[in-house]
């Protein structure tokens, strides 16, 4: 039986074309697929790009090797190139030019390596690319004109550098640019100049800055943006009104800052808001929204993790009414109350609290339908359900606060309320022994400061020898002539007093 019997000869000539293409576009060290026309050349310890390189190569990996330094000769023969990553190597400088015949690039990663700076010129060549990630370098400077070849980009990921320095024109030309990631710079101040040349910006992570309060105006006019990202900004304390005009947003996160307030009047403008995280800000307590808020119709999720929360004020989230999904976990909350949740609410993340599972969290059998999420809450006390899940608790005779809580809703049977103290501290009575003892310490420092006056003045004046009560004075009195001697009627006596 002859191989024509075997196999069809359209796919007989396909299937030797794809095996010789696979020997020839191959490189020794590197792993091939013909697939998606790949070579996977990771972790090889290359210190330049292989030769072989077949030319309908459409994705390449060189990451993880020990690449110094990018030229054009590299990157001479596969032309029909997509994917290209390089990134984890030790890449310092990058020739202009280097990519100009890869016109048909749509991504290049060159994360985790050396670069301090991008020359102008660097991505010439590159007007089909749509994602560009030059994250965890080096980078300080970014100039006028180092990406304005990138006319088509959507996505750029320039964060986790020391970059200092942003010039208002080194963005002037990414006008499709949808995505960026300006994350853990050295930036002193938002570079609002730069940002205002990104008319389609949808998404802006800029973590990380050093500021302290975000002024009226940081941020230009940018309609299409709907995510802003401003997190682990270790000295931010304050969002003063005006600071964020200009944008509508329906995602704003604020975790890990300084805020010891929500900064409801800096919201006003977001009429749109539908998700607010500031989670992991030191909060401690919570004020209600102004009620003619214009997000508090739209808001849908409130994230206020690990904020220190000790309670839940019934009044916090009012106005609220459209509130679908509320995390509190990490606190220290022992109880919630009903009455502060809006009616509204289906999702409850409750976790790592200091619960105390008494009658004050009856509520929670009567709503069957709340979701506490992946991680349920679970019961910190009474020592009969440490450990039990909220959700697991089926009667409502398990969470009892008899002889634990005082002023318990009905019906538990709890010990009498503490006296309410008055607006003055109770009087004590003194005995004639007590009061004694405070004339004592009263007036025996009066009469040793009064003795020692006394004998320092005694001291003082026996030392101080005889005085002279009078003085002798002679005086020339005024006339035409001098006289030569002075006579006896030119003196005089004077007492001393």
């Amino acid at each position: 039986m002859t191989t024509e019997n075997l196999w069809p000869r359209p796919l007989l000539l396909a299937l030797l074309a794809a095996l010789a293409g696979l020997g020839d576009g191959c490189p020794a060290r590197c792993e091939c697929s013909t697939v998606d026309r790949s070579v996977l050349c990771s972790h090889r310890r290359l210190s330049s790009v292989p030769d072989g390189l077949a030319p309908d190569c459409q994705r390449l990996d060189l990451s993880q090797n020990r690449l110094r330094r990018l030229s054009r000769i590299m990157f001479g023969h596969p032309r029909a190139l997509r994917e290209l990553d390089l990134s984890q190597n030790l890449i310092a400088r990058i020739e202009p030019g280097t990519f100009s015949l890869l016109s048909e690039l749509r991504s290049l990663r060159l994360a985790r390596n050396q670069l301090k700076t991008v020359a102008p010129g660097t991505f010439a060549g590159l007007q089909a690319l749509l994602e560009l990630d030059i994250s965890h370098n080096g980078i300080a400077l970014l100039l006028e004109h180092s990406l304005q070849e990138l006319t088509a980009l959507r996505s750029l990921d320039a964060g986790h550098n020391q970059l200092l320095f942003l010039a208002p024109e080194a963005l002037g030309g990414l006008r499709e640019l949808q995505w960026l990631s300006l994350e853990q710079s050295s930036l002193a101040a938002v570079p609002s100049a730069a940002l205002a040349r990104l008319p389609q910006l949808q998404e802006l992570r800029l973590g990380g800055l050093n500021a302290r309060a975000l002024r009226p105006g940081s941020f230009p006019a940018l309609p299409a943006l709907r995510l802003l990202e401003l997190d682990w900004w270790p000295a931010l304390a304050w969002l003063e009104p005006g600071s964020l005009q200009g944008l509508n947003l329906s995602s704003l996160s604020l975790t890990r800052c300084n805020l010891t307030r929500l900064p409801w009047a800096a919201l006003e403008p977001l009429r749109h808001l539908q998700r607010l995280d500031v989670s992991h800000n030191p909060l401690a307590e919570l004020s209600a929204p102004p009620p003619l808020l214009p997000l508090c119709g739209s808001l849908r999720q409130l994230h206020l993790a690990g904020c220190r929360l000790q309670a839940l004020p019934e009044g916090a989230l009012r106005g609220l009414a459209r509130l679908q999904l509320l995390n509190v976990s990490g606190n220290r909350l022992q109880t919630l109350d009903e009455a502060a949740l809006p009616a509204a609410l289906r999702s409850l993340a409750l976790a790592d609290n200091p619960l105390a599972c008494d009658c004050r969290l009856r509520w929670v059998l009567g709503r069957p339908q709340l979701n506490f999420g992946p991680h349920p809450p679970v019961c910190r006390g009474p020592a009969a359900l440490r450990g039990l899940p909220l959700a697991d608790i089926a009667e409502a005779g398990q969470l009892s606060c008899e002889g634990v809580i005082p002023n318990c809703p009905a019906p538990c049977n709890s010990s009498p309320p503490a006296p309410t103290p008055g607006p003055f501290p109770p009087q004590r009575r003194l005995d004639a022994r007590a009061l004694a003892v405070v004339l004592a310490v009263g007036f025996l420092p009066f009469l040793s400061s009064i003795a020692l006056c006394f004998l320092f003045i005694f001291f003082w004046s026996r030392g101080r020898g005889n005085i002279k009560y009078s003085a002798h004075i002679a005086y020339v009195p005024r006339q035409n002539e001098p006289s030569p001697v002075p006579s006896e009627d030119n003196k005089f006596t004077m007492k001393l007093m």
